[in-house]
């Protein structure tokens, strides 16, 4: 009997075979365990991964992010500085950003808006929808690699912190008429008004879009580590072309957050939408969110437990996308991000919403569709389900001791200081430093 199916077959059969793998997840195991199917790669890597990483269900926008990782394996990014790298990648092609800039007759005060006007600008960013030309195998082999890898991280990932929210024990208020719109959290954690455990409804494992939002956070920190390692050798080994030794010495230092500048960009994206995000402007985008997400994780790991052993292979199948995912992907603020800014609309009249969305981030909310924050009660504050109030004593109820103590400190910090603003005596009509 044949050692396996496919060492008869033609190389041509077997390559019109393997390029219709269904994911690259797929293509790995194949190559594990068929040295005939290894030996075809050796030849065709580039040619298998284009054909199989375009019809995969991944993001478009991971997709985008993993082809112009090759280009700076191959030392052909064209880009020299991370002005230029922010202005051609990173703002437009690797965040996914449509109608950020608004447009140039938005108004909101006398200096007007500047908005990144990227629809006049289409051929100047960079959004690779293939590989390099020329790419070499080793470069393709290296995405499949890659993948490997963000994929183990991302499934470890997405049981950490759906672990975490399981263990939270959401409660509800027990008199089902009751209301009050101005309930704080200090009379809620006093025990008013009575709640009882709320019945949750589980959905069962991560959704395509859940599982998405996760890998795609993970690639975005892959390409910035693969251009860092780029500067740290172009200089012997030109890498990175045209990059000058300040511009490669701050691509070390800054931050991930600082080089894909996300503070700018969700501004950007608030005056484009009219003001209509307003009620989020002090809370981070999805992406953001999700990045921050991916270097808990890593940051809260040896080196050695981020990489798959071996004979690693995914836990499940992997999820199938609904025809509407993508466009739930293309949101600049996911479900939890958007209840959240619902829910605690006014946050500066309660407490830091910046700080206390932390928990609900290491609680997975950036990542949960609707459905699994349905399951839990987690409804949005603007509801037809909620009573004024009662959303917001189910939102604090999962928040532990530690977590409500500087929330309260720092609403007690705020009522002082709006009790000594009243005690200050008005000002005259000679106080007024426009009136001199």
């Amino acid at each position: 009997m044949s050692r396996n199916i496919f060492d008869k077959f033609p190389v041509e059969l077997l390559l019109n075979i393997v390029v219709r793998l269904p994911d690259l997840d797929a293509l790995d195991n194949l190559l594990r365990v068929s040295p005939d199917v290894w030996r075809l790669f050796q030849s065709h890597a580039v040619e298998i991964v284009e054909q199989v990483l375009d019809s995969a269900p991944i993001d478009k926008d991971t997709k985008t992010v993993m082809r112009t990782i090759a280009y700076v394996y191959e030392g052909c990014l064209p880009v020299t500085s991370i002005a230029e790298l922010r202005a051609r990648v990173t703002n437009d092609s690797l965040t996914h950003g449509a109608c950020r800039g608004g447009q140039s007759t938005a108004k909101y005060d006398a200096g007007g808006y500047n908005g990144d006007e990227w629809y006049i600008r289409e051929n100047y960013i960079f959004s690779p929808d293939e590989l390099p030309d020329r790419c070499t195998p080793a470069t393709a082999r290296r995405i499949l690699v890659d993948h490997r890898r963000i994929s183990f991280l991302t499934q470890a990932c997405l049981t950490d912190c759906l672990q975490r929210f399981r263990q939270r024990e959401p409660r509800r208020v027990a008199d089902p008429a009751w209301k009050d719109g101005n309930i704080t959290i200090g009379q809620i954690r006093a025990g008013h008004p009575p709640t009882l455990p709320l019945v949750v409804n589980e959905i069962g494992p991560p959704s395509w879009c859940e599982e998405q939002i996760v890998a795609r956070a993970f690639w975005r920190l892959q390409f910035i580590k693969d251009l860092r390692v780029a500067a740290a050798v172009a200089r012997r080994r030109c890498i990175l072309k045209g990059w000058g030794k300040t511009q490669r010495k701050q691509l070390q230092r800054k931050s991930v957050v600082e080089l894909y500048d996300f503070d700018a960009l969700r501004e950007d994206i608030i005056w484009g939408s009219y003001g209509r995000e307003s009620r989020l402007r002090d809370v981070e985008l999805a992406e953001h969110s999700a990045i921050r997400i991916a270097e808990d994780f890593l940051r809260d790991r040896d080196q050695q437990e981020t990489f798959p052993p071996g004979s690693w292979s995914r836990p499940q199948p992997a999820p199938q996308p609904l025809p509407e995912d993508q466009n739930v992907l293309g949101r600049h603020w996911t479900p939890g991000i958007e209840r959240f800014g619902s829910v605690f609309p006014y946050m500066t009249k309660r407490f830091m919403r910046k700080e206390t969305f932390d928990t609900y981030r290491n609680l997975g909310f950036t990542i949960w569709s609707e459905e699994r924050l349905d399951g839990f009660g987690f409804n949005p504050g603007d509801s037809l389900l909620d009573q004024p109030g009662t959303v917001f004593v189910t939102w604090t109820s999962v928040l532990k001791a530690e977590e409500v103590a500087g929330v309260v400190a720092f609403d007690e910090q705020r009522k002082a200081r709006q009790a000594k603003m009243r005690e200050l005596p008005p000002l005259g009509p000679h106080d007024s430093p426009y009136s001199r």
